[in-house]
């Protein structure tokens, strides 16, 4: 048998090239502000902290990892009425969270708190065709 037949023979079918990168991905949407774990029929479901744990126990075994929520994160909660959503994007800044789509409710608390959540935040706040004002001028 042909060198270049047995080595093809002894690779796996879905081998990837050597300069693939894999990258894990978190998703999240409608956290609702919400950081607390719930009872379920299954146990316990969500909470900030295992998500945390998570998403940052993940990149130094499997590499880059992206964790982007879609909206709804902020609020509206209880404590996100208190405290803005500030106490949810600490969260995510801690837990490496890499973008945020914002829904309805980043709004809830109007556009120049919301810039200060991203500020905060450190990670880019997503969004196209995104305005608050007559002019039409871009929130992000």
């Amino acid at each position: 048998m042909p060198a270049s037949n047995a080595r093809a023979q002894s690779e796996p079918a879905n081998a990837l090239p050597a300069d693939t990168i894999a990258v894990t991905i978190f998703h999240s949407n409608d956290v609702c502000g919400e950081m607390s774990r719930r009872r379920s029929q299954d146990g316990f479901v969500g909470g900030m902290a295992p998500r945390i744990g998570l998403i940052r126990w993940a990149a130094p075994l499997h590499g880059p990892v992206l964790a982007l929520d879609a909206g709804n994160a902020l609020g509206p909660s209880p404590l996100s009425a208190w405290d803005q959503g500030t106490m949810m994007i600490d969260l995510m800044r801690l837990a490496g969270y890499t973008a945020l789509l914002p829904a309805n409710h980043e709004f809830d608390f109007g556009a120049e708190t919301l810039k200060r959540r991203q500020t905060r935040g450190a990670f880019p706040f997503l969004g196209t065709n995104l305005s608050v004002d007559d002019d039409e001028t871009a929130v992000f």
